[in-house]
């Protein structure tokens, strides 16, 4: 099985439901909190170049163009692109997938790299990781938005790929910092997101299944 051609499959067939089905169309709240959090750790975006990695239908592309940011967001899925073009008009999107074009930018490119939800699909992580190291500028930084995933979270048609993507289910964000540390990072933060966790907790405090709990892992050339 090719795992990244069926997932970007999957993603092509999900774009148009993506944002309700997985909650990332969240409530206005709570997207307030997320803009919080990344700021904490990453301060204002004036003036610095940011790439979103598996931006989806753009969720953290909007939240860095808001807060300054000169922002790039690249999806492996044309259709999850188009949709973050229509919901975030002041970011740029395109379609990339990171994994495969390595030629797509040229060293130094950015001052922010980051990702939410997504490292988990990778099939060689510290070859993207070493891809983003390239691409930042001395002193730029990695930002990594994440959750404690269990097997039990890959549903449906996600299953198939659990055990094929070293990152899928980790319960901790040990992993993620440790092969940070082997693409030649310095990690600068390392923590919950709690404010985000505590809103999700209340927000879904009905729901069958309880929300994963997120962290942010940042990382510095």
């Amino acid at each position: 099985m090719n795992v990244a051609d069926e997932m970007r499959k999957l993603y092509e067939r999900e774009a148009s439901q993506y944002d309700s089905k997985y909650d990332v169309n969240v409530p206005p709240k709570t997207r307030a909190l997320y803009a919080q959090e990344i700021a904490q750790d990453l301060g204002e975006g004036a003036g610095r170049k940011a790439l979103d990695v598996g931006t989806g239908t753009g969720f953290v592309a909007g939240i860095l163009s808001e807060n300054g940011y000169q922002v790039t967001g690249i999806d492996f899925s044309q259709n999850m692109v188009s949709v973050a073009k229509k919901n975030y008009p002041l970011a740029t999107f395109a379609k990339l997938d990171i994994e495969k074009d390595d030629q797509a930018y040229k060293n130094g490119s950015f001052d922010l790299i980051i990702t939410r939800q997504v490292v988990g699909h990778f099939v060689d992580p510290i070859a993207a990781f070493c891809r983003w190291h390239r691409w930042l500028a001395s002193g730029g930084q990695v930002a990594v938005i994440d959750a404690l995933w269990s097997r039990e979270d890959w549903e449906g048609d996600w299953k198939k790929f659990v055990d094929y993507l070293p990152l899928a289910c980790t319960q901790t964000w040990a992993t993620v910092s440790y092969l940070l540390r082997q693409a030649q990072f310095a990690i600068k933060a390392e923590r919950f997101l709690d404010q985000v966790n505590e809103d999700e907790a209340q927000r879904l405090v009905s729901a069958v299944k309880k929300p994963s709990v997120r962290y942010i892992v940042v990382a510095q050339k």
